[in-house]
């Protein structure tokens, strides 16, 4: 139950409605997926290796991550290289699903 606050002549009158949040698109996706496109606890992240770039710069920081300008010194590519910063089990799971698929996303496009 949601509570809402009516501010009328400066009082605060507390009134007390059922919210029901439903997706406007893809509400029942997760129907017709596999159990692991949904399933954040049982995602194993198969990371490669790192040794291949090295940090050039700091470009930035965030709540979860901070970023870095790096480079590939196999190829002497520019790349940007992400370093995410420990947090909650189950924060963590949903985090690292929702970075690897915009890496997926940004590797096949």
């Amino acid at each position: 139950m949601a509570t809402y606050w009516n501010n009328t002549a400066n009082t605060a009158h507390r009134k007390n409605r059922t919210v029901r949040n439903r997706a406007r698109v893809y509400s029942d996706i997760n129907l017709y997926r596999p159990r692991e496109y949904w399933n954040y606890d049982s995602l194993t992240v198969n990371w490669g290796s790192q040794e291949d770039y090295e940090i050039v710069r700091k470009v930035g920081r965030g709540k979860y991550s901070e970023v870095f300008e790096g480079i590939n010194v196999k190829n002497n590519e520019k790349c940007v290289i992400k370093i995410l910063k420990p947090v909650k089990k189950k924060e963590n799971s949903s985090r690292n699903f929702n970075f690897t698929k915009s890496l997926w996303r940004n590797k096949h496009n």
